[in-house]
């Protein structure tokens, strides 16, 4: 039996930035399951589902003529009555959790043991109750309204209507550790710096007088040069002969004769 991944809950408001920290987990390899478009796309997928919204809501006009979710018609009828947006909001909260532990268990067999799942509506889908922890993701509200008016075309209007539904409090029943990322722009970027002077700038002192020699210069030879001295005396050719030297010895003494 594979133990399930420690599974994370990311949350936060309308225009907070939810879906950028999950890209920023997915660039970094990590398993995310979004809320909001896995419910889409079971509703899409999952006829028994679509049938019990249409019978539980008592509202047959939801569903096209081929079967399929007429969605314009569906956010009519549930926006306009708060018991029936409750009905549907069970019926789909109960198939996405269902469906997020057959993922978990995908995981878990294929060895992940960290995971994420971002959701808008965390504890009035009772999925708080599955997740290890929360990260709660926060911005300021002007900073929250100018994304959702980009993003979505709405007017301010409507996105503060919309921000007011929404409710981001952590119940006090909630112990399982949260972190708050704030998902805000920074601080405004510097001034621009001063434009250079139009004035040439002043012109450079001239290069100090060259340094003296390290060495005095050698001495200054004579010109001419002097003859060279006289040749060396000759020698006498050819050389006198030396004294005749004889010399005899005998058994008795040795006489030198000169």
């Amino acid at each position: 039996m594979h133990s399930l991944p420690h599974l994370t809950a990311i949350t936060g408001g309308i225009g907070a930035g939810k879906s950028v920290v999950s890209s920023v987990l997915r660039a970094m390899g990590y398993q995310v399951y979004d809320c909001d478009s896995r419910a889409k796309a079971i509703m899409d997928s999952d006829a028994a589902l679509r049938l019990r919204i249409a019978e539980n809501l008592d509202a047959p006009e939801v569903l096209n003529s081929d079967g399929s979710l007429n969605r314009q018609e569906l956010s009519r009828i549930v926006f306009d009555d708060h018991s029936k947006l409750n009905v549907l909001n069970s019926l789909v909260h109960g198939a996405v959790k269902a469906d997020i532990r057959r993922w978990l268990a995908r995981l878990a067999a294929e060895g992940v043991r960290r995971a994420f799942v971002e959701t808008a509506i965390l504890f009035e889908s009772g999925l708080d109750s599955q997740v290890d922890d929360l990260w709660q993701v926060v911005a300021p509200d002007d900073v929250r309204i100018r994304r959702v008016c980009r993003r979505n075309g709405l007017t301010p209007e409507q996105v503060r209507a919309r921000i007011a539904a929404q409710s981001t409090d952590i119940p006090p029943h909630f112990s399982r550790p949260v972190t708050t990322i704030e998902n805000a722009p920074g601080p405004p970027p510097p001034p621009p710096l001063q434009s250079p002077p139009t004035e040439p700038p002043p012109p450079l002192s001239p290069p100090p007088s060259p340094l003296p020699p390290l060495h005095p210069p050698p001495p200054t030879l004579p010109t001419p040069l002097p003859p060279p001295p006289s040749p060396l005396p000759t020698l006498p050719s050819p050389l006198s002969p030396l004294h005749n030297k004889t010399t005899t010895t005998d058994a008795a003494a040795s006489v030198v004769v000169v």
